[in-house]
């Protein structure tokens, strides 16, 4: 439940796969028999703060799909623009987080 939710939010935001402790590759995270998985994540973008506000409005939605290859594109549905524009004005330096998985937590206990 939890760390499936962590692991979308890592790999939605642009993380490498090896910080999720649940693949080495984004091509992990493809079904097997299938070409491609999506994720995506809906940044909330309201107040003083907001990223052009006037062109995406009170939500930023970001869609990553992940090819079995182990590549990765996105876009921002609905609207073109730099998500590392975004990733910059929200703060979101993705692969500085450190996620405590049970795995980790419980090896130090």
């Amino acid at each position: 439940g939890k760390s499936a939710i962590l692991t979308a939010l890592i790999v939605g935001l642009g993380g490498k796969a090896t910080m999720t402790n649940r693949g080495v590759s984004l091509k992990d995270f493809v079904k097997t028999g299938e070409s491609t998985a999506d994720v995506t994540v809906k940044l909330r973008n309201r107040g003083v703060d907001a990223y052009k506000k006037d062109l995406y409005g009170d939500y930023i939605t970001v869609e990553q799909r992940i090819s079995s290859d182990g590549s990765r594109s996105y876009k921002l549905k609905n609207k073109s623009g730099d998500f590392s524009q975004i990733q910059i004005s929200f703060c979101i330096i993705v692969n500085l987080l450190i996620p405590l998985t049970h795995g980790f937590a419980n090896t130090k206990s």
